[in-house]
């Protein structure tokens, strides 16, 4: 009976296998039947057609079409397309849409197909090139024409006899709104998702920029969202711009919310913003956290905004843009003011900061005010060289640094006030040269185009005094202008008066006024006096002088003194001497009084006119002239008796 038993089980476990193995094949041959048939050329084409109903505002086609009938371990319908292209159908002046996929999977659930649901599921794309180009409109106008000439059809209308020009839409033109809330329930109803491994779009007549996208996730849930990065490109005369950017998009309803961010460096640069379409409101920011205004600066440069590119390494940017309220339409956002808030550059150049305001692109763009712009410890010296603007340091061994505010009422209208601090200026006297420190100066002034005033007064001198005050008026559109300075008392510090004057002056007094044009002195005429100048061994007592320009470039002195006196140390009394010798001049006197004279100062030298003085009672006169880095020469004259002397004065 065990026997027996055993023989019976086996039987079973053979019959069993039998027909596992006959249900396998069988399974295998229609599984494989309907996969060849589904595959046909047949089925290719009803697929593709398909594809065009779910799009009819696309024109598609593939190069291969297969179909998947499981999607992993799980049954399922997925359609893939292999080099799938698609153009978008538009009008005459829309942009043209041409897409190029290497491979576009489709899935429909067989739950969708069983109750009629055009739903698809996940669908993914592996590379995927956008290109955007202008519709042809003239060939659209010559098929018009053409069709025109066969008569019009029973249901032809009647001609507009509106013009060409106003046919054509206005492509700038926004829709009242974008129906958020419509795409919102679209997408729901058709995807449950996308993914896109790469996509890059650009156009077919510009090949100087492009957008690239990669992992492109859509998540078809409540909110919808849109996330992935985004690297853009663009290639300028004087270099190429390439920026990376993370993106993220929610829809919910009519509520649409936005994010996009980049770094930069040690800092970020971030856009964020909300539009809700049915409550009509909106709101976006932008913020710059940390951003290095080299890389700002290095953009303006190459797309040719700045004529140098400036070197601004440890200078840093942070503010934030805001723009919200509510609005009845799109073209309503232009009349939204931008809120300008905690924007600040910091760094080694100094500190620039902006007070809160408001900001409309419409005109006044400043209703609310000016913008005030703060400035603290801002280095010229810094600014200048890394903008690479002329320093003229023949003049200037240090500009100094500035603080003050700027108010900018418009772009035709800004003034200014602050105090410029540090100063140094370059003084020489032969072949001797010197530094004056001016420790502080105060400066105020305004642009309104074309007029520029500036005034600079409050002058602090370090070991000297200066009591007076600079102005200068200026006028770009004629190019031309007026330059002023008056000073009740100037001293200069110690070791410049040694410099100019061997040992020093008592405080001078300066009126010049000067006509600029052309960038040039057109006119200049002043004064200038002091009661004593001093120096080794001379001095001059109640010095005068009247100044003028005659010509471009000559200079006019008429000088007066009360008395020339001279002593020991005095370096030409032996040429003083030989000169009384010659004149006759009886009296040894170590002075002339009652001076005057005319100098006149030109690019090749200069020449001394009508020279007067007294040797005690005795008018002495002389006349003589030098040529630029040669001596002096000239000749006395005494007039009773008649007698004459030469001179040469090395």
């Amino acid at each position: 009976m065990l026997i027996k038993k055993r023989d019976s089980g086996s039987q079973v476990n053979s019959n069993g296998l039998a027909l596992f193995v006959i249900g396998l094949a069988f399974a295998g041959f229609i599984g494989g039947a309907m996969r060849l048939l589904l595959n046909s050329e047949r089925a290719q084409t009803r697929i593709i057609s398909e594809v065009q109903k779910k799009f009819p505002e696309w024109e598609v086609k593939a190069d291969r079409v297969q179909l998947h009938l499981a999607s992993g371990i799980w049954p399922g319908v997925t359609v893939e397309l292999g080099r799938f292209q698609g153009s978008r159908k538009v009008k005459c002046g829309e942009p043209e849409l041409h897409i190029d996929v290497d491979s576009l999977k489709i899935p429909v659930s067989l739950w969708s197909l069983l109750v009629q649901n055009s739903k698809t599921g996940l669908i993914s794309m592996d590379r995927v090139d956008i290109e955007v180009a202008e519709k042809n409109c003239d060939r659209e106008a010559v098929v018009e024409s053409g069709q025109s000439l066969a008569g019009p059809s029973k249901s032809s209308k009647v001609p507009s006899t509106k013009s060409s020009s106003q046919l054509v839409p206005d492509s700038t033109a926004l829709p009242e709104q974008l129906g958020l809330r419509s795409i919102y329930n679209e997408i729901r109803q058709r995807v449950s998702g996308l993914k896109i491994e790469e996509v890059s779009i650009f156009l077919s007549k510009d090949h100087n920029w492009s957008l690239k996208i990669s992992q492109l996730h859509l998540n078809v849930e409540d909110p919808i969202t849109l996330g992935g990065d985004l690297s853009i490109w663009s290639r300028w005369e004087r270099g190429e711009l390439r920026q990376d950017f993370s993106f993220a998009l929610s829809l919910m309803g009519p509520l649409l919310e936005w994010n996009l961010e980049t770094g930069v460096k040690e800092g970020k640069v971030s856009w964020t913003g909300q539009m809700d379409e049915e409550a009509k409101t909106f709101l976006q920011q932008l913020k710059v956290h940390q951003g290095p205004m080299s890389d700002l600066l290095s953009v303006l440069y190459r797309v040719g905004l700045l004529d140098v590119l400036p070197e601004m390494k440890r200078v840093w940017l942070n503010c934030e843009l805001t723009q919200g309220g509510g609005f009845k339409r799109q073209l309503d956002f232009r009349t939204l003011p931008v809120r300008i808030d905690k924007c600040r550059i910091d760094g080694e150049v100094g500190n620039i900061s902006v007070e809160p305001q408001l900001v409309y692109f419409n005109e006044p763009h400043l209703k609310s005010g000016p913008i005030a712009v703060k400035f603290k410890n801002l280095s010229l010296d810094l600014l200048f060289e890394n903008f690479a603007l002329p320093k003229m340091d023949v003049i200037f061994a240090r500009l100094g640094n500035w603080s003050g505010q700027v108010q900018v009422t418009s772009l035709k209208e800004v003034s200014f006030s602050g105090i410029l601090n540090g100063m140094k200026v370059n003084v020489s006297h032969q072949s001797l040269q010197g530094i004056e420190t001016i420790e502080q100066i105060e400066a105020r002034g305004s642009w309104r185009d074309p007029q520029l005033k500036v005034n600079l007064s409050h002058f602090s001198l370090t070991g000297g005094e200066a009591d007076g005050e600079a102005q200068l008026s200026y006028d770009k559109q004629k190019n031309e202008g007026d330059f002023l300075v008056d000073f009740k008392r100037l001293s200069f510090s110690a070791p410049i008066q040694r410099l100019l004057f061997q040992k020093g002056a008592k405080p001078l007094q300066i009126h010049l006024e000067a006509g600029l044009k052309d960038g040039k002195v057109d006119h200049l005429k002043g004064k200038f006096g002091s009661e004593e100048i001093y120096g080794q061994g001379w001095s001059v007592k109640n010095i005068e002088s009247k100044i003028s320009q005659k010509k471009q470039e000559e200079f006019q002195f008429d000088l007066k003194a009360s008395a020339f006196e001279w002593g020991e140390g005095f370096r030409y009394q032996d040429l003083i001497a030989n000169q009384r010798k010659q004149l006759e001049l009886k009296d040894e006197v170590q002075s002339l009084k009652d001076l005057s004279a005319r100098v006149v100062l030109d690019t090749e030298g200069g020449r001394i006119e009508r020279f007067r003085g007294k040797w005690l009672k005795v008018p002495l006169q002389f006349e003589g002239g030098w040529v630029r880095g040669e001596h002096l020469e000239g000749q006395f004259r005494r007039t009773k008796p008649s007698k004459t002397s030469e001179l040469i004065l090395q």
